[in-house]
């Protein structure tokens, strides 16, 4: 999703944010799921100041899951080891 940011490439940036937001509602982080809905329909409706104003701070969230239900995996993957 960065990448189709930085080359303004709204259609893939619509995809991308399309796939996070049916994996958040998977693993249950609705709120950044309904985050990545508001930001798919942005780059189909081409609301550029919708998607340059929420832009980091949706990226800093979705790093921020992906950090943590990584450290969950391995702290569960080291509990069954040790």
């Amino acid at each position: 999703i960065k990448n189709a940011f930085e080359e303004k490439n709204w259609n893939d940036y619509a995809i991308y944010a399309h796939a996070m937001k049916s994996v958040l509602t998977t693993v249950g982080v609705m709120d950044i799921a309904a985050t990545a809905k508001e930001m798919e329909i942005a780059a189909k409706g081409l609301d550029l100041l919708k998607i340059y104003q929420e832009q980091n701070e949706f990226v800093y969230a979705m790093e921020d899951i992906l950090y943590k239900m990584t450290t969950f995996l391995k702290d569960i993957e080291w509990n069954e080891e040790g």
